[in-house]
């Protein structure tokens, strides 16, 4: 069995601590579905502010007694690289397409 996720695109190149209201909202939307991906395929650069929301979405959902995280697509090896140093992509699943987080998204836990 498998289910749709919802999808999440942030939509910008760069996003830093103005962006915050905007992207409190998206991120909103993942926090609310069951199975979600946030698509950062077009973003280039993230400031630590983007890093406390996704840690903060991460320990919302974490809370939940049907824990599933969100899948994030991200294919920009800079931003990669900045998820891979604060140790954000040790607890978030990262994918480089957003064949492959969709696909992981709605496949069940075990």
């Amino acid at each position: 069995m498998s289910f749709l996720p919802k999808i999440v695109r942030l939509d910008k190149a760069e996003w830093d601590y103005r962006d915050r209201g905007t992207l409190q909202e998206l991120l909103g939307i993942a926090r609310e579905a069951p199975h979600a991906v946030v698509d950062m395929t077009g973003v280039t650069y993230i400031d630590s502010s983007v890093i406390a929301k996704l840690i903060e979405l991460y320990k919302d959902r974490q809370g939940r007694p049907s824990f599933v995280p969100v899948c994030l697509v991200i294919p920009s090896a800079p931003v990669r690289r900045i998820l891979e140093i604060t140790g954000v992509s040790e607890v978030w699943p990262t994918f480089e397409t957003l064949e492959e987080a969709v696909s992981a998204a709605g496949t069940p836990s075990p």
